[in-house]
């Protein structure tokens, strides 16, 4: 049996039951990977096409990468098409050179989720962001308006200027009890639709925001957007009470410079060169850096000596002395002590020079 599905399934979150159920179920024939044939399939769907059949062997899977310009395919068992040995782990579609390196970083790291950093948390949500982000012009009480972050406007190291503000109707307890006048006023002009949010039937105001532990008191913070061509990461010191929108992704940290390693490590080509082989396509040649997915990353084993040799890039860069890529790869594989030449494979199947 074939079967022509979208090429995500193979990497995102909602995939994973299918990815077991394959596995338990079915003995894998073949796997082409059409992601980049936009020119035979009319759709921002990214196809694939998964071949099984009931009764056989696991064995060897023959797995292959089609481009405008060229097909390359080769063997692959069943385990290593597979990132881990969790239940619904991502499948990686890439020769055995590559996978190779992915393995490398692997065995070098602790993935970001079972790290001391943690799990990444979504942005801010509105729910009506025509109700809540307002002008800084606006003339409502200005000890609700805060600086509010789109995930179009994140840049590695830096954020790009904006004149929105975010009506924060939140202090440290949750959502005020009640709003100062003019706040009131604006809002209950929104009252109708703020009532018909999703989260609104476990709101305890009808005013409230929702997913904002990420605003939760911390050191610093890492925001990336949630959409690009590779990660694009920045920190924020912890007097910065912006507001990342649910078009970033967040993680607290305790401590400055785990943020400032972290983002060195995000900005890194390494990192956008492993991320990509389990991140979700999206149109124009982007991709999706979810939570998930990036909690998957593993960070360097020794992360004293890697916080040594990284927090001071990051605090140069996010001062303004940006590297080179070349500079910040140099960096980064020395953190996780893994020599260039091991990497080669995988940052050329990113499309990355080294």
């Amino acid at each position: 049996m074939s079967l022509v599905l979208p090429a995500k399934l193979f990497k995102s979150l909602a995939g994973g039951g299918m990815r077991q159920h394959v596995i338990e179920r079915a003995t894998i024939c073949e796997i082409h990977d059409l992601t980049h044939r936009s020119d035979v399939f009319d759709a921002a769907v990214y196809p694939s096409i998964l071949t099984l059949c009931l009764n056989g062997e696991a064995n060897q899977v023959t797995v292959a990468s089609h481009t405008p310009h060229e097909v390359i395919s080769w063997s692959a068992s069943v385990r290593t098409l597979r990132l881990d040995d969790s239940a619904g782990s991502p499948w990686i579609l890439a020769p055995p050179k590559v996978r190779a390196a992915v393995d490398i970083v692997r065995a070098c790291g602790t993935p970001l989720a079972e790290s001391s950093i943690g799990r990444p948390l979504l942005g801010v949500k509105t729910g009506c962001n025509d109700a809540f982000i307002v002008d800084s012009g606006s003339d409502l009480e200005p000890e609700l308006l805060r600086p509010v972050i789109r995930g179009d406007r994140v840049n590695a190291w830096r954020i790009d200027h904006n004149d929105s503000r975010i009506i924060w109707t939140h202090d440290a307890r949750g959502p005020l009890r009640s709003l100062p006048p003019k706040a009131e006023k604006w809002l209950r002009e929104w009252r109708r639709d703020l009532e018909k949010r999703t989260d609104a039937v476990r709101a305890k105001r009808w005013w409230s925001l929702f997913r904002v532990e990420c605003m939760a008191d911390s050191a610093a913070r890492v925001i990336w957007s949630d959409i690009g061509r590779r990660p694009r990461a920045v920190v924020l010191p912890g007097d910065d009470c912006s507001v990342p929108l649910n078009t970033c992704y967040v993680v607290r940290c305790a401590d400055i410079d785990d943020a400032f390693t972290l983002a060195a490590i995000l900005n890194s080509t390494i990192a956008a060169a492993w991320l990509s082989l389990i991140a979700e396509p999206a149109r124009g040649g982007y991709m999706r850096f979810m939570g998930w997915t990036v909690s998957l990353l593993p960070l360097p084993k020794n992360w004293k000596d890697a916080r040594q040799l990284l927090a001071p890039v990051g605090r140069r860069a996010s001062h303004g002395e940006i590297p080179s890529d070349d500079e910040l790869l140099a960096a980064v594989l020395d953190a996780y002590g893994i020599p260039s030449n091991k990497m080669e494979p995988l940052l050329t199947w990113a499309g990355f020079e080294i």
